[in-house]
């Protein structure tokens, strides 16, 4: 049976501090850029979206890691049509830390595609509300910068 941590425990933890002031300064979009097989992956950090959410290529990729869930889930698209797909476990790092998260697939290919003047910027998901209340994430105004927790795997 697993050993349910104290709230002192809890807050030993190492806090990670991320600067997202380029990402808003040039983009306006909070973004954090994280590795996975020494590729970058780069997430749009939403604390309004339910569900943490990552784009079908890019599970496609990283089919050797990207574990599908039993579970599936429903979403209405911008067509206003209900939409099944399913969810999946993956892992990316931050510095010496990997985070597991569970996603929703993103199946439209075009989705999260913003253009730029040079060129377009893919975005490979969104970190939502799940993913900032796991890890005791906020944020400060003064510094442009997010803070959370490093997860538990890092101790």
């Amino acid at each position: 049976m697993k050993e349910k941590k104290t709230e002192k425990q809890s807050e030993s933890r190492k806090m990670i501090r991320v600067d997202i002031s380029k990402s808003l300064e040039f983009i306006g979009l909070p973004l954090i850029t994280f590795d996975k097989d020494g590729e970058s992956l780069t997430f749009l950090l939403d604390s309004g979206a339910s569900m943490n959410l990552i784009k079908r290529n890019v599970l496609d990729h990283f089919s050797h890691d990207a574990e599908q869930l039993p579970q599936k889930t429903q979403y209405y698209g911008i067509d206003n049509v209900c939409h099944e797909t399913h969810m999946y476990s993956f892992a990316f790092k931050l510095g010496e830390f990997e985070y597991c998260e569970q996603f929703q697939e993103i199946q439209d290919p075009e989705a999260l595609i913003l253009d730029m003047e040079d060129g377009a910027l893919e975005i490979h998901g969104i970190l939502s509300s799940q993913f900032f209340m796991k890890y005791r994430a906020c944020f400060s105004y003064d510094t442009m910068e997010m803070f959370f927790t490093a997860p538990d795997n890092s101790n």
